[in-house]
């Protein structure tokens, strides 16, 4: 299976591209990225996530517009699972240990474990 981490610029297109509700162009995914980045590195990174499965490209007029393959919880749910058990089974307790110590740095992530908890006895 391919790697499933993203690079952070990879990130932020598609966090960018989640939150449209239309396929959007190049010169608009870099007006809501934060940072200073020249459209051509936008439109190189968004031709390789098009290749590498991660956003769907569709001709408009004559240039093209991009949207994602899959939803953010679709990705979540399909590819989390796959990257917690690869951490689980390389390095143990060590993997779960950093998890936990990680949920406790912030409450507002307890609190989200606590429901998440409460809602799935």
């Amino acid at each position: 299976m391919k790697s499933l981490v993203l690079g952070d610029l990879e990130q932020e297109i598609l966090s960018v591209i989640w939150s449209s509700t239309e396929p959007m162009c190049v010169r608009r995914v870099l007006e809501h990225l934060r940072g200073q980045y020249a459209y051509t590195t936008i439109m190189t990174m968004m031709s390789r996530m098009e290749k590498k499965g991660l956003l769907k490209r569709l001709a408009q007029g004559k240039s093209f517009v991009y949207t994602y393959t899959e939803d953010k919880t679709r990705y979540a749910n399909k590819h989390l699972g796959f990257l917690y058990h690869s951490l689980v089974d390389t390095y143990g307790e060590l993997a779960i240990s950093q998890f936990v110590d990680s949920i406790k740095a912030d409450n507002k992530n307890i609190k989200l474990l606590e429901e998440y908890l409460e809602s799935h006895e």
